[in-house]
């Protein structure tokens, strides 16, 4: 099984936009299983397919989403704290908050100014959206709480749910990267501080793949 993170391979990503990218969407989807080398199971992570889950079971109706849903608080503490100098669930025209040009489009937008309750709102309407969708596509759509990914019931129960028959490392810790790896030590050593002082200078795709490589060279030569 190989499942990517908002399509990050190559040392970049392969966000879509939260409206109207159904064709690219649907390319990206089919052409995952060549692009992967054909694993048993294979997918992608990115909270920017919810509009487009309907449109995708109808096209493939084997198909399979899941959702793992964290606490409201923390997800608006989390987006609040990761988003410094943006707001990117509503239109603005960059004189307060810092346009990107390629995430502010992965998100809907509402009409509230106060980035806080914005978040909230997003939130809000995933909830919402996931809830109806499970309740369509109960075959097709789950929900599970984040804790679900560090238990060996939950671990089962997502598999299960998508199908996967292939062998299953169960009982395995996948928490040491959160807390000792790559994560912290991008943190500690002020690295992403760094690609910030390089914005002007450099486009986001160079400074990605400036950290994916860069930063994990310099984390195995010093922990």
């Amino acid at each position: 099984m190989i499942v990517l993170h908002e399509g990050a391979i190559g040392g970049y990503d392969h966000p879509f936009r939260w409206l109207g990218d159904h064709d690219r969407v649907r390319s990206w989807i089919e052409g995952l299983p060549e692009l992967l080398g054909h694993p048993a199971c294979c997918g992608d992570v990115g909270m920017y397919f919810l509009p487009y889950c309907e449109f995708l079971i109808a096209v493939h109706p084997g198909i399979r989403f899941v959702c793992i849903e964290r606490n409201r608080d923390e997800v608006v503490e989390s987006f609040v704290r990761h988003t410094p100098g943006r707001h990117p669930w509503t239109h603005h025209d960059g004189s307060r908050w810092r346009i990107d040009p390629v995430w502010d489009f992965t998100y809907p937008k509402f009409d509230e100014p106060d980035k806080r309750k914005a978040a909230g709102l997003y939130w809000d309407l995933y909830h919402a959206e996931v809830t109806r969708l499970v309740a369509l596509y109960p075959d097709r759509v789950s929900r599970y709480p984040t804790d679900s990914l560090n238990s060996r019931e939950g671990r089962t129960a997502i598999l299960d749910f998508v199908g996967y028959q292939g062998p299953r490392n169960l009982d395995a810790s996948f928490r040491f990267n959160a807390s000792r790896g790559v994560l912290r030590f991008r943190m500690r050593c002020g690295f992403e501080r760094l690609l910030e002082a390089g914005r002007p200078l450099l486009p986001a795709s160079m400074r990605r793949y400036l950290w994916s490589h860069l930063g994990q060279h310099l984390h195995r030569l010093l922990k």
